[in-house]
């Protein structure tokens, strides 16, 4: 499936050639030469989700979505580390703001070239009508992403052509009434309810716009919409937490919507996720650098707060959630063991008398190199550093619905209601046997209980930043319990990153910083 394609985004020419396998460079083909029949507007609408895959899955995506949290600070890597601390360095010059910001009008620029000219070359109604429903969705996902990072941004509707030299902050409000609430409408409206693995649904645009409607506080709006994802569809709860992210299920049950990743060497972008979240294991004896447990770049350390959520009597999660055993040989029997991380206190008599290297949970908050890696970010599939890692990765999946729904509930005061909703997940997660320990009682249910809940279930899948972001809880909560370097620094203004100055020294009229940068 090859997209060829001339764009202009801003000041920026972008000519080339996307191939969704191969990514080949292709000049010398314009948009008016190519994009004259289905075949060319479905091969743009193709790169338009292959746009998706030079953010998410990138170090950019995780660390602008995932670092500098309640969860996860900094840990010895020393990349990228002004999204965990938010101290002077985190300016308009921060490397991958501008990347990203640039990638997303690339992509938008594409949506809005097929919604453009799909009319013009195509005569089915029906046929036109879900290119334009996929082509919206992935047009409100983006700016709903632009608006969420950098608050009040450009907001363009129709295809670029030609050199831009002026840009605008639209509004929040006005890009979510005149974008991104009809985008989703339409697409809901009009995208099938089985597409291609990767392609948007009805259900997927469903999930996006009830997470817009948390942001905009239409709480009514996102029960309607979550309990249609639980109620209408053959969607179900996995028993494993571990099989929810087995490499050889990933279409499983849970997932609504994901972006697909291959192990092609041909392609340009993988799922670096098994790298970022990868403790440094090979400090300690015994051990080896290995393809399965991952490379060692340890960026993102839990935060003490992230040990304390966890009550491993009942709860599935922690042990089927986290690799905490490191052996000799990767997949290597319990006998084996090399390295095991506990979130326990222990005494050095208990430490002493286990005959491999042991951290407890004072050591895994003062070591900076060591903790557990998420079982969701691991890639066992691979046979050698030379294939990519391919792992999807999932952008909308039920159990966020069911967090979506809880939320929502207890926001308009049906709490009785958002329990039981939360008693499923939670028995759902139980070990078995636990499952009635694991429930709550309505006198339990508040927000810190739905945000932890958040962190138990959601860790590492980019959904934190935001979350608090949202909420208004992104400085306090980091105060609180980051204490690798971010509670130092973080004021109110960093609930906005810096425009770059790229752009702005790009644009031709004044285009405005955000406040504090």
């Amino acid at each position: 499936m090859k997209t060829i394609f001339k764009l202009t985004c801003f000041i920026i020419l972008f000519t080339g050639c996307t191939n969704v396998l191969e990514e080949e460079i292709v000049s010398g083909i314009t948009a008016d030469q190519f994009y004259i029949d289905e075949a060319g507007i479905q091969d743009a609408l193709t790169a338009g989700y292959a746009r998706l895959k030079h953010f998410y899955g990138q170090q950019e995506g995780y660390c602008l979505t995932n670092a500098g949290t309640d969860i996860y600070g900094a840990g010895r890597g020393d990349w990228l580390l002004q999204f965990h601390l938010y101290d002077a360095t985190l300016n308009p010059s921060t490397k991958y703001l501008a990347p990203t910001w640039t990638n997303f009008y690339k992509a938008i620029n594409i949506y809005n070239t097929v919604i453009g000219r799909a009319p013009e070359v195509i005569d089915d109604q029906q046929t036109l009508d879900t290119i334009l429903a996929e082509a919206r969705f992935l047009r409100a996902f983006v700016y709903f992403q632009l608006v969420q990072i950098w608050g009040d941004v450009h907001l363009t509707l129709e295809e670029t052509s030609g050199v831009e030299l002026e840009a605008n902050r639209t509004p929040v409000s006005e890009i979510f009434s005149t974008a991104i609430i009809p985008d989703l409408d339409f697409a809901m409206a009009n995208l099938s309810t089985d597409a291609e693995v990767g392609r948007a649904t009805v259900q997927a645009a469903k999930g996006i716009r009830a997470r817009v409607a948390m942001v905009q506080q239409d709480w009514a709006t996102a029960e309607t919409l979550t309990k249609s994802l639980i109620n209408d569809y053959s969607f179900s709860l996995m028993d494993s937490y571990r099989e929810l992210w087995s490499m050889d299920n990933e279409q499983n049950s849970e997932t609504i919507w994901s972006i697909q990743f291959s192990p092609d060497p041909l392609v340009s972008h993988e799922n670096g996720g098994v790298n970022y979240f990868t403790p440094w294991y090979t400090k300690n004896p015994g051990t080896s650098f290995n393809v399965k447990d991952g490379q060692t770049w340890v960026g993102y350390k839990p935060t003490s707060y992230f040990y304390s959520l966890w009550d491993k009597s009942m709860d599935r999660r922690y042990f089927e959630g986290l690799q905490n055993v490191y052996y000799d040989t990767p997949g290597a029997i319990e006998g084996d063991t090399i390295v095991y991380y506990s979130i326990d206190n222990l005494t050095d008599a208990e430490i002493a008398a286990r005959p491999y290297t042991v951290y407890d949970v004072e050591l895994l908050i003062s070591d900076d190199s060591s903790w557990p890696q998420p079982t969701k970010v691991r890639d066992e599939s691979r046979p050698n550093f030379g294939v990519k890692a391919s792992r999807d990765l999932v952008m909308v999946r039920l159990a966020d619905i069911y967090l979506v729904l809880v939320e929502a509930l207890f926001h308009q005061g049906k709490t009785d209601e958002a329990v039981t909703f939360m008693n499923t997940l939670r028995s759902i997660r139980a070990i078995d046997g636990q499952e009635a320990a694991m429930e709550i009682t309505i006198a339990e249910l508040d927000l810190d209980f739905i945000l932890d809940e958040r962190a138990r279930e959601l860790f590492a899948e980019g959904r934190r930043w935001f979350v608090l972001k949202r909420l208004g809880l992104l400085v306090d909560r980091v105060r609180q319990h980051n204490i690798y370097g971010a509670a130092d620094h973080i004021q109110e203004h960093h609930n906005l990153r810096p425009i770059p100055l790229e752009q702005i020294d790009r644009s031709g009229n004044d285009y405005a910083q955000n406040p504090g940068y």
